[in-house]
């Protein structure tokens, strides 16, 4: 290997360490977020449970204000987790190709070995970026790649603000 290889493979390694660093930062962030929203859902549902339970010390509009906010939250948060979501995928995405391009996957072996980047993506996505060599996956967050409703952690963290949204909905019409 000339010095310029070896200087080449040592930037792979810095790179492929601050994604690695970046992923840790955003899954860490995606853990906020989701704490922040059951503390706050949970204290609207206070609010409701308590206009439904004891109608003469809280007002109908304290109870109809906690339902809107309470929507307003679920959507708010799924657009959050939603663009956290993105940022990671594409993370995991150039980490893979750094891992190959540091030799840490064998794609040519008959049972592959992949680095931690590499084992956390989808098959589909694997063959997309292994044929076109490029990070640059086109995703949009519509399409089936991120999984927005199918039982993974993304998908059900996803489940978790839609039940928020109609259980506030469900709840502003019952008392109206």
């Amino acid at each position: 290997m000339t010095q310029d290889e070896k200087k080449e493979q040592e930037n792979f390694k810095i790179v492929y360490e601050q994604i690695l660093n970046s992923i840790r930062y955003f899954l860490d962030w995606r853990h906020k977020l989701f704490a922040g929203y059951i503390i706050v859902i949970s204290a609207l549902y206070y609010f409701i449970i308590a206009k439904i339970y004891q109608t003469e010390h809280y007002s109908n509009f304290i109870y109809n204000l906690s339902c809107v906010v309470g929507v307003i939250l679920c959507v708010l948060f799924f657009f959050l987790n939603l663009r956290n979501n993105i940022v990671i995928w594409r993370y995991q995405n150039n980490g893979y190709m750094y891992e190959k391009r540091l030799g840490m996957i064998d794609s040519q072996a008959d049972n592959p070995v992949h680095g931690l980047l590499g084992a956390m993506i989808e098959k589909s996505i694997k063959r997309q970026i292994d044929t076109t060599m490029s990070p640059r996956v086109k995703s949009h967050w519509w399409n089936d790649d991120l999984q927005l409703f199918k039982l993974t952690h993304v998908g059900i963290m996803n489940w978790f603000f839609l039940l928020g949204v109609i259980a506030f909905i469900i709840l502003f019409f019952l008392r109206n």
